[in-house]
């Protein structure tokens, strides 16, 4: 009898371990197992989560759901969510909450992103969210969008690789035996030019060599540095055809000012030179008159002159010798 109850009590210490030890494994995996704080979170969508889903900070449970309560906010339904995260956890001020699986055959939590503010949110604040998630929703829109693009694009693209193939594969039965000869000829010819071709090359390089011995190359360098020298000159050139420029424009400046400032008399003496014009082109004409009966004058006296010198004297040829008369 005695045997028995010492039986019976082990086997309900036994029993009461294992369920002592059920209710810790449950309380770590659910990561409460010691005094929490209660933190929110805000999510439009809470697929997968009820009480008792896991939070994690970067991957570490801190703690669970312990409830979720809808509300309205601006005409929508939303979700708080009531998170039970181990007291004296810091959680800086701009961290992000939401809702993750980390593989597709995980349980749904809610993953906390720390941020790197200095601030810590005390208990009872709302972590702020980046919106809550359906999986297997974006699953099956990313598969839709596949699907989309699969129809619109990829398929006419393959279809365009298949009609081209096909063009490229019929010009290369008609043509690809031209092409063959082609190529066969080419290489026979280049076999037979290359020697010819590899010999004009070794005596261009030995003439190129020949070209640039010690004394050419002291010649170009001699032509190099007189090309600079030209070039240095031509820049000074330059810079002095700029500053005759600017004189000229200087000059071209100070004259029109000179005219602008002496406007009534160059008008005035334009005006005499004109009147001067006037009076000489008016009597031009009397004295070519003039000039042209002076040389007629003196045309018939030199033509007396020759024909009968003594006038000079104020005789006659013929009365030589006969004195005048009385």
């Amino acid at each position: 009898m005695k045997d028995s109850r010492i039986n019976y009590v082990a086997v309900g210490a036994f029993v009461l371990a294992m369920v002592a030890a059920l209710v810790v494994a449950v309380a770590l995996l659910a990561g409460r197992t010691g005094p929490t704080e209660t933190y929110y979170a805000n999510f439009n969508n809470v697929s997968g989560v009820r009480p008792g889903t896991a939070v994690m900070f970067e991957g570490y449970p801190i703690g669970q759901v312990e409830r979720i309560e809808p509300f309205t906010e601006n005409g929508r339904v939303r979700f708080r969510l009531a998170l039970a995260v181990t007291r004296d956890w810091r959680i800086p001020e701009d961290s992000r909450a939401n809702i993750a699986a980390s593989g597709l055959l995980s349980a749904v939590a809610v993953d906390i992103r720390g941020g790197a503010a200095p601030e810590i949110l005390p208990p009872g604040s709302v972590i702020p969210s980046s919106g809550g998630g359906n999986l297997f929703a974006v699953m099956s829109e990313v598969a839709t969008q596949v699907g989309d693009l699969t129809e619109g694009n990829l398929r006419p693209l393959l279809a365009t690789l298949e009609r081209s193939i096909a063009n490229v594969s019929a010009i290369l039965e008609e043509q690809a035996p031209d092409l063959l000869g082609n190529l066969v000829a080419v290489a026979a010819d280049l076999a037979t030019k290359t020697p010819q071709i590899t010999d004009n090359v070794r005596n261009f390089s030995n003439d190129l060599n020949q070209v640039l011995t010690e004394e050419n190359r002291g010649r170009i360098d001699q032509t190099l540095a007189n090309m600079a020298s030209f070039s240095g000159n031509m820049e000074q050139l330059g810079g002095q055809l700029a500053t005759t420029g600017e004189q000229v424009d200087q000059l071209i400046a100070s004259l029109n000012a000179l005219i602008e400032t002496n406007s009534p008399v160059v008008t005035q003496s334009v005006r005499d030179l004109a009147y001067t014009l006037q009076r000489v082109s008016s009597d031009i004409d009397t004295i070519t008159g003039n000039l042209e009966s002076t040389s007629r004058n003196m045309s018939e006296f030199s033509r007396e002159i020759r024909q009968n010198p003594a006038r000079v004297f104020g005789g006659d040829r013929g009365g030589v010798g006969q004195g005048p008369a009385r």
